[in-house]
């Protein structure tokens, strides 16, 4: 039975309907225009010159902050300039690293090292009601 020889069918096929022709299921479901809505709104940024405070070892950095809303949920990240060749391994234990960053009207913010690469660092911070009066106020000038 396994090396059966089975022969085609003699019986003449049935056309099928044209793809072009809509099928009645084929409207069950209305379908609506979809519009991608981008998933994270600008809120604001900061840019100036302060100091990066980690582990008791203080840098001068430029610094470049943006602030995202996706909803209720507002997140900040940004990216720092600085001569770091003075703290020995940056590059493996920069991330994850906490430090405090001060702007140059003396606010200090929270910030977590998240990535590094030949003087810069990533970071993110807390979005909170500090970090957006800063916003704010740098807007107003």
């Amino acid at each position: 039975m396994l090396n059966q020889v089975v022969a085609p069918s003699t019986k003449p096929m049935t056309a099928f309907a044209s793809i072009s022709e809509p099928r009645s299921s084929a409207n069950f479901f209305q379908r609506r225009a979809h519009t991608a809505k981008s998933l994270f709104k600008f809120i604001g940024a900061l840019r100036g010159q302060g100091n990066l405070d980690v582990s008791g070892i203080a840098f001068p950095v430029d610094y470049q902050i943006d602030a995202f809303s996706a909803g209720a949920v507002r997140m900040a990240t940004g990216g720092l300039e600085g001569e770091f060749g003075s703290w020995p391994g940056i590059a493996d234990a920069a991330s994850g690293a906490s430090g405090v960053l001060r702007l140059e009207n003396g606010t200090k913010l929270a910030v977590t090292i998240v990535g590094s690469a030949d003087g810069q660092l990533e970071v993110d911070l807390v979005c909170n009601a500090v970090l957006m009066n800063q916003m704010v106020s740098q807007r107003s000038h």
